[in-house]
């Protein structure tokens, strides 16, 4: 009951009675996503349209200035956060890139080794075991530098 007196309300009337009515959340019409969405496109360098632009925007896709505004902060934000998603995925996939590289040119290190023991203990080498020897070597500076 609104009509007690103010000593007698309950925290929840007056706090009905300060803020109003509950206001509810509407989400744009596509086709108004779609139209922001494209000035956005258009302008990705520079996402900030000027006063007149969300002005211009608001009158043509029956919106307020205020919500105009904060569609491209929201958008803004939005996008800042893809593209840090997008950087650290780069940065982690770099390093698992560079540990497998790491780890293959330690196994080329130990095959290489093993087989330039089998040459060297081999009594009377071969000429082709000693040119895939090289050719192995050769190949793993290459890679390994």
């Amino acid at each position: 009951r609104m009509d007690c007196p103010a000593a007698e309300r309950t925290n929840t009337q007056k706090r009905a009675k300060a803020t109003g009515p509950k206001r509810y959340r509407r989400d744009l019409e596509p086709w108004m996503k779609a139209a922001l969405l494209r000035w956005l496109e258009t302008h990705r360098d520079k996402p900030y349209p000027s006063e007149k632009e969300k002005l211009n925007m608001s009158i043509k896709l029956g919106l307020s200035k205020k919500q105009v505004s904060i569609w491209f902060i929201n958008m803004r934000r939005k996008m800042k956060l893809e593209g840090q998603e997008k950087r650290e995925a780069r940065e982690s996939s770099k390093e698992e890139v560079k540990e497998e590289e790491k780890e293959d040119c330690e196994m080329t290190k130990s095959r290489t080794a093993d087989f330039k023991n089998t040459c060297e203990n081999e009594v009377k080498p071969q000429s082709d075991t000693k040119a895939k020897y090289d050719e192995l070597i050769a190949l793993m500076n290459q890679y390994c530098q």
